[in-house]
Order: C-alpha cells, then sequence, then structure tokens
C-alpha cells in the first residue's frame, strides 16, 4: 500500500474538495503509519482455504425489516422547490470535471 505522504494527502483532499489545515495534514500523516501497519497485518493473515461469502452471516437472517415505504410524496410536491426540471427529472449541475 502506498504511503500517505503530504503531496498524496493534499491531491487526495483536492480530489474530495477538502480544504485541509496544515496541522490536520500532519496528524493524517502521522496517524496513516499506525493504519498502513495494521492493514499489513492483516493482508498477512493466511486465508488459503477460507471459503469466500457473499452474505455476512453463515445462515441468513430473519431479523431485518422489510423495507415497506412509510411516507411517499407526489412527484409534484419533489419537483416543488426543485431549482431546474427537465420533463420528469431534476436537472441538476455538474460539479465535477473528471
Amino acid at each position: 500500500m502506498e504511503k500517505l505522504n503530504k503531496e498524496l494527502i493534499e491531491k487526495l483532499a483536492s480530489d474530495l474538495m477538502l480544504e485541509l489545515q496544515p496541522q490536520e495534514i500532519t496528524h493524517i500523516e502521522e496517524i496513516s503509519k499506525t493504519f498502513l501497519n495494521q492493514i499489513s497485518i492483516l493482508q498477512n493473515i493466511d486465508t488459503s482455504g477460507v471459503e469466500a461469502m457473499s452474505y455476512p452471516f453463515e445462515i441468513e437472517t430473519s431479523w431485518f425489516r422489510e423495507d415497506e415505504p412509510t411516507h411517499v410524496i407526489s412527484q409534484e410536491l419533489a419537483f416543488e422547490n426543485a431549482p431546474r426540471i427537465e420533463g420528469d427529472y431534476f436537472e441538476i449541475v455538474k460539479v465535477v470535471n473528471k
């Protein structure tokens, strides 16, 4: 894993549109060493023979609630405060040029 240095942290912050203070960048550099060490420990765990799981539990649980709509509004009400609408959609301004 790539070491986090000042330049990489500043690039990532810029990509995420964050403004970091110099002391925040220094703090991130310091704590990243611990984080990268922990990742290294995890990467060294032998997982050969361990079957991949597509569900996080051995047996599918039944205690999750069903997704049932409880508050539905009309399209007209949803569009009421929209700055721009095009047909049946909100029109939004592109904010990232990537």
